[in-house]
């Protein structure tokens, strides 16, 4: 009987798996070898995705994964062994350290690569002070923009609730704006809304206008 679709995926996966391994392996080289400055680009992200076609964002991706298994033992193994997914060794090496990593590898056992993330947030406030937790969620935080291939743009934001909720306002106020313009319409400038941010920015922190702030002029690019 010839396999059914799902088997040939998953099939299919596994090699995939093992190629990840290799890609992100290669990629932590490619940027220690310093090869993709002798080549011209500025960056080895650049390079890789100049390369594969790929957006910059994906290859730096790789490049990180690449070399936190240097530091990660336990988990390169499982990744290398394909016992760990790719998707889970994403996760699992942003927050693993030589403390934890028998931890967090084991909470990737057992917990499927939707439910990772969660199950390793409650994990860390389970062993952490508040001090250390927002240390931790400063140094997590990103902002990704990117254009579709569509050309719609798409924004991701992981940020910490006292500044995330400012983020969430200002692109609230430029939501309004937008569904409120014609389809061959241009939006007005948004003079007054900034105003509007930079108040609620003030009323916490710096780090929250600036963050606020950032927000507005990306979305006017």
């Amino acid at each position: 009987m010839a396999p059914s679709l799902v088997e040939q995926i998953a099939s299919l996966g596994v090699e995939l798996n093992a190629n990840q391994y290799k890609v992100v392996r290669l990629a932590a080289a490619y940027d220690t070898t310093l090869e993709w400055f002798h080549e011209g680009f500025k960056s080895p992200a650049v390079a890789i995705a100049h390369a594969l076609d790929i957006h910059d964002s994906t290859a730096r991706e790789w490049i990180r994964v690449g070399h936190a298994l240097d530091e990660l033992p336990l988990v390169h193994d499982a990744f290398a062994t394909k016992t760990l997914s790719y998707a889970k060794t994403r996760i699992v090496t942003r927050w693993a350290d030589s403390e934890n990593e028998v931890d967090l590898l084991e909470l990737a056992h057992n917990r499927t690569a939707n439910r990772l993330t969660t199950a390793i947030a409650k994990y860390l406030a389970d062993d952490e002070t508040d001090d250390e937790r927002d240390q931790r969620q400063h140094e997590n935080r990103s902002v990704t923009v990117y254009t579709d291939a569509d050309g719609m743009v798409i924004i991701r934001a992981a940020l910490p609730a006292n500044i995330g909720k400012y983020v969430a306002a200002a692109m609230d106020t430029i939501i309004q704006k937008v569904v409120a313009t014609p389809v061959d319409g241009e939006v007005e400038e948004l003079a007054e809304e900034d105003l509007a941010i930079d108040e609620l920015g003030a009323s916490n922190d710096g780090r929250t206008a600036s963050v606020a702030e950032t927000t507005v002029a990306t979305s006017r690019r």
